[in-house]
């Protein structure tokens, strides 16, 4: 049974000994909070020094803002938003690579014929170990949407790499399908759009699959470079938690 005590106005003083009395116990862990800053300022809705996230996703895609919010968060120290380096980190760390990533599957998948392409032991390890690097930042007490955030940049960028030295040498395919494909399921948090429309498309996501002998070759849909230019007015800040 869970154990209520009620606070008197007296027990809110610092030197009270509420410690000492049991009635606030000491924390396994303090958690800090650290700023999330616009254009180095606090945000401040008095000021209007905000723009609502529905906003914001009138003219970014919302897998850009939801990769450069978990890239940018606040975990360690107060970092800084503005639309422009959203613009400029998305484009530089996931669509470049990405784009990169999908021409090479793309050429890869230009001559399958259905048949699964098999995997090798190698190829498994590697798509296990990406998995158990993901599943750590899940966890709880090691959460980091951050590190989620840069092990989809490291790793979209080094399999495009392994990509297009499979298309030279397509013995290697089936295990960077299988990369790609362990990659996906556990980006899907943040990648909520790419993730339906792959699921959509009949792609086996499922980050509880165990990994196969044998994977089926796969497209990935491209991603829009947001540093096109565009014709709405830029925002001075994000007010809204965006899901």
């Amino acid at each position: 049974m869970m154990e209520i005590h009620k606070l008197e106005q007296a027990d809110l003083k610092p030197d009270n000994g509420l410690r000492a009395k049991r009635l606030l116990p000491w924390p396994d862990l303090n958690v800090c909070n650290e700023f999330y800053e616009l254009a180095g300022a606090k945000f401040s809705t008095s000021r209007n020094h905000l723009v609502l996230g529905v906003d914001l996703l009138d003219r970014v895609p919302r897998d850009l803002v939801r990769f450069h919010l978990c890239h940018t968060a606040p975990e360690c120290q107060r970092t800084n938003f503005t639309e422009s380096e959203l613009r400029e980190r998305t484009g530089r760390l996931l669509v470049g690579p990405w784009n990169v990533l999908a021409d090479a599957l793309s050429a890869l998948s230009s001559n399958d014929t259905g048949a699964a392409l098999p995997t090798d032991a190698e190829g498994r390890r590697r798509a296990a170990a990406l998995a158990e690097r993901f599943a750590l930042c899940y966890e709880m007490r090691r959460f980091s949407v951050r590190q989620v955030a840069e092990l989809i940049a490291t790793h979209v960028d080094r399999l495009a790499t392994a990509a297009w030295a499979a298309v030279r040498e397509p013995a290697s395919a089936g295990n960077v399908f299988l990369e790609v494909r362990t990659l996906l399921a556990h980006a899907a948090p943040v990648l909520v759009d790419v993730a339906a429309e792959l699921a959509d498309n009949g792609v086996d996501i499922d980050p509880c699959r165990p990994l196969a002998d044998a994977v089926r070759a796969f497209r990935l849909p491209p991603l829009p470079d947001a540093r096109a230019p565009h014709d709405s007015p830029a925002p001075t800040a994000m007010l809204e938690t965006l899901s």
